[in-house]
Formats: structure tokens, sequence, C-alpha cells
């Protein structure tokens, strides 16, 4: 790949993507990395970065994330990946190659920031990050498109995803040091544990909501009226859409997404807390906000004890027999 394309494409992508981009290092010591200080706030014109890849020759380019309103998520594991083709499953987007795997762009929302899950090495790259573009070669390694941004128009994140990323992020409910502290209306792992086996459709049917068709599409979307109590006034227009698995209600016309036990309380009137506990008694969950979504199950006690020894036996080939297992999604 010569700098004479790459050239070409950066026009491109300033000219018809108004995109932000930075010029990257190709080798060396820091391959990737911009060569200007203070990149983040710097939109290089088209003529800057004629200038400058024309005088070196392994010199790439990155798009500047924060600067273009994008994300890039991206996943640094086996079964990242995977979980990443099972959220995107049945959408388009923009995607590219790099020497680790795929970057998928989306558009980002006001609030977006980095944020790497560490449990699936799953990473959403905004703000002051950047990601090389194709057609740089870093290292010998040369990036390319596989569904480029001229062909396909960059949406939002998928709804599936949208819900990863908030529910994991740090900071979603927290408030600056300076300001008055709030009740945080906290839903630790979407209290997905719970909705699981349950007939989310019906239970917000029963509650008032108004579907706005016969059946959901194959996403598990169906179209949906907000409730006036979530987003403060009427809408005669059927501007949002409720998820069947995840129990999340996307209000387009507001631009957010309300969580199930929050649609259950605009709805029903009462405190998501109480009807979060009725699912909870149903499940036979233990009680509170647990670190594992496991259901509890009453302990069974023999009088038959065991040496410390054979116990320690038992619990190495226990762990043996768990990490000899293939990784799997959502698992």
């Amino acid at each position: 790949m010569t700098q004479i394309e790459t050239i070409k494409e950066a026009t491109r992508y300033i000219k018809d993507l108004d995109w932000w981009l930075t010029i990257i290092r190709g080798t060396g010591q820091k391959p990737k990395s911009p060569v200007f200080q203070g990149w983040p706030d710097f939109r290089p014109s088209v003529e800057v970065l004629h200038t400058y890849l024309n005088s070196n020759w392994d010199a790439g380019i990155g798009i500047n994330l924060g600067g273009s309103k994008l994300l890039d998520v991206e996943a640094d594991s086996l079964v990242g990946e995977a979980f990443l083709d099972d959220l995107c499953k049945g959408h388009d987007f923009p995607c590219w190659h790099s020497r680790r795997g795929k970057h998928r762009l989306f558009l980002a929302e006001e609030g977006d920031q980095f944020f790497k899950d560490g449990a699936t090495k799953i990473e959403f790259r905004t703000g002051r990050h950047q990601s090389v573009l194709p057609p740089s070669v870093i290292d010998g390694t040369c990036y390319r498109w596989i569904t480029d941004p001229f062909t396909v128009p960059i949406p939002s994140l998928p709804d599936g995803l949208r819900q990863f990323y908030e529910d994991r992020r740090p900071n979603t409910f927290m408030v600056k040091r300076n300001e008055a502290k709030h009740e945080s209306y906290m839903f630790r792992d979407h209290y997905d544990y719970l909705l699981r086996g349950n007939d989310l459709l019906n239970e917000v049917k029963q509650a008032g909501l108004r579907i706005a068709a016969d059946a959901p599409d194959s996403n598990g979307n169906i179209p949906c009226f907000v409730p006036e109590t979530l987003r403060g006034r009427f809408d005669k227009h059927p501007s949002g859409v409720f998820n069947i698995r995840s129990g999340s209600l996307r209000d387009f016309a507001e631009d957010k997404s309300h969580r199930f036990f929050q649609v259950m309380e605009a709805l029903t009137g009462k405190e998501w807390k109480e009807i979060k506990d009725r699912f909870e008694k149903q499940a036979g969950a233990v009680h509170g906000r647990p670190h594992s979504r496991r259901i509890s199950a009453p302990a069974v006690w023999t009088d038959d004890g065991q040496s410390l020894d054979e116990a320690r036996i038992k619990l190495n080939q226990y762990f043996d027999e768990q990490l000899d297992r293939e990784p799997l999604p959502k698992t």
C-alpha cells in the first residue's frame, strides 16, 4: 500500500465524511501513536496531511474518535469477538480488520466515554482516543475495510450492545464530588437473572403499555407508545421500541433507553424495588444485590463427614474440569 493511496483515502475521509483525522507512526518504538502532541484538539487539514505523508513513507492515519463523535468497538479475545458478533447480528455498520481483530464503527451519544470490559476484553473507544484507519500499514500489517463507511452509513449502537455498554461501564450512576448526592437508581447486571424465563411482553401489556404491532421482529423489538410518565409529555406517535428479551424500552424521540423495571414503575406507579422484589421471589433468587447471577438453592447437609485432604482433592478435580472447558459466550 503506497502513500498515494493513503493520501487519497484520507482526503475522502475528510471531505466526504467530515472526519477528524490524526497522523500516526507506522514503525518504531511506538507504532500506532500520534505524531503530534495535543492531537485530540488538533484537526489537520488535507494540505497538512498531504505534506506530512509525502515526506514520511512509514506514517499512517487514524480517526480522532472524539472529534468525529464516533465509537469504535472491538474485542481482544475470542470470547469477546463471539459476544460482539451475537450482539451485532442483523445490523449493518462500517467495520475493518486490524492486526488484532475487527473494529466496528458506530455513532457516539453525548456522555459516552472510553470503557473496556475486563471479563470479555470488549473495548468501547471514543473521546480522546484514536483508532488506526485503512489503508494504513502498521509494522507490515495492512488495515483494510470489510464494509466501508462510503457504502454503509454509520448507525447508533444496536440496542443489545448499548445495553451491554450502559450496564457495565463505571460511573454511570456516580455524581460529581462537589454536587449534592442523589439516591442512585442502581441495577446490578440489569437484573437479567430475574427476567429470564418471563414473558416480558405480556408483563408490560398487562401493566398498560400500548403496543403498535402484532408481533416483534427477529431481534425481539416491537413498536410501542412511550409512557407519558417516562417522557414527561404525551406523544400520539409510536416512537418507542420495546425489546421482549432484554426488557428495555428505546425512546427514539428523546434518544434514551429505559430499563425494564423503570418501564414497569412508570406504568404501574409502584416503586421499581417493589416490582423487582416480586420477580426475585418468583425466581427464588438471593435477595439484594448479589455479585453472582446464580439462582440460590437450599443447602443440602449430610451427617457424613470427610477429611480435609479429601476435600482438597475433590476441589482440585473440580477446578481442573472447569478450566478445561471450551470458552463460550455469555457463560
